[in-house]
């Protein structure tokens, strides 16, 4: 019976563990709260989940987005994923994204925050990298910098230059991601100095479907690679 007990007492602290809560955090003095969820470990930096754009459909639930956070929980790293505020999209989006920093830094004991952000989420969340010295660098899947999206987001890429860590992965058969314009972005940031990888994925377009377990490992292997202490 002793071991039987020992045995449900184990997996009960292991399901406690990993389990995933729901919060709601404000955004600024306005009253605006930001919805997300987060899986919280005991190490010492945490991952920031940014989706597509609301308008087109895009929320914490995306298949991107919900990958790479089951593998972050799978792999023992503090995960939030938030939904972004569909009525402040725009440059205010910029304001989501330091408010949940904010979150991990204060709320979720992070000392240390990457962020990692999906089409809409990987223009938003590049252009807020330097606002933070606890944020210590980004990944960009399916950067949104082909001719269609460059006139709403391409203002978000300059506030991206940085010599922090970045890595950027994109299909080549992205219907609004330029890979030539997207390896124009990380010759920028090589011209800044740093680490910044550049991966293409072949006969993938800008949704990954049915290849989402294989950009959450690219996404993890390099996540490893910044040795974060």
């Amino acid at each position: 019976h002793g071991g039987f007990l020992f045995f449900c007492f184990k997996n009960i602290l292991k399901k406690k563990r990993m389990s995933v809560n729901k919060v709601r955090f404000s955004v600024d003095n306005s009253g605006e709260t930001i919805d997300a969820e987060l899986f919280q470990s005991t190490e010492k930096y945490g991952v920031l989940l940014l989706h597509p754009h609301p308008a087109l459909g895009g929320d914490l639930n995306n298949n991107v987005i919900a990958c790479l956070f089951n593998v972050l929980i799978k792999s023992n790293i503090t995960a939030l994923r938030i939904n972004f505020r569909s009525s402040y999209i725009g440059k205010n989006s910029r304001h989501d994204v330091r408010a949940s920093i904010n979150y991990l830094l204060t709320q979720a004991n992070c000392e240390k925050v990457i962020i990692i952000g999906y089409s809409f989420g990987a223009a938003v969340g590049c252009s807020v990298v330097n606002d933070f010295d606890k944020v210590i660098g980004y990944c960009s899947i399916s950067p949104p910098c082909g001719w269609v999206c460059w006139p709403l987001l391409g203002h978000h890429f300059p506030h991206g230059i940085t010599t922090k860590p970045t890595f950027h992965i994109i299909g080549n058969l992205d219907q609004f991601a330029s890979v030539s314009q997207a390896e124009k972005l990380v010759r920028d940031l090589e011209k800044k100095g740093g680490s910044h990888k550049f991966h293409v994925v072949e006969y993938v377009d800008h949704f990954w479907f049915r290849y989402e377990s294989e950009l959450s490992k690219l996404v993890l292997d390099w996540l490893r690679t910044l040795n974060i202490q």
